[in-house]
């Protein structure tokens, strides 16, 4: 298993549970990472877990990880589009929960399955 860095989403995750006031994101997020991971070439087949994962977002955003391998190559293309928002005390915790399936170990997580040498 390799691992991917969480893209700061564990940061706002330090008021989880405990806001009390609105919540503004005042600029719209759109990110997109790209990361390239080399898989050893002394095995020539692989099979790829979970290939897209996708996050609906408060506000319409959303978080797309799409895996694509290609031959001993990995590649990953998380895409962040959360647009500017307002949000209640009460509805906070969805943003919440966005963000901690983006931080969680699955989502940063790639599984490869050997198939052949």
């Amino acid at each position: 298993m390799l691992g991917l860095p969480s893209c700061g989403a564990d940061s706002l995750l330090r008021t989880a549970g405990k806001r009390k006031l609105p919540y503004m994101l005042t600029d719209p997020i759109d990110r997109e990472y790209r990361y390239t991971v080399q898989l050893p070439e002394q095995v020539d087949r692989y099979e790829l877990a979970g290939e897209v994962q996708q996050w609906s977002a408060p506000g319409g955003g959303s978080i797309t990880t799409e895996r694509t391998l290609r031959g001993s190559r990995v590649e990953l293309v998380r895409k962040v589009r959360i647009p500017a928002m307002y949000l209640t005390a009460a509805e906070y915790p969805a943003l919440e929960t966005a963000q901690r399936l983006l931080s969680s170990d699955a989502a940063r997580a790639i599984l490869v399955k050997v198939t052949g040498k």
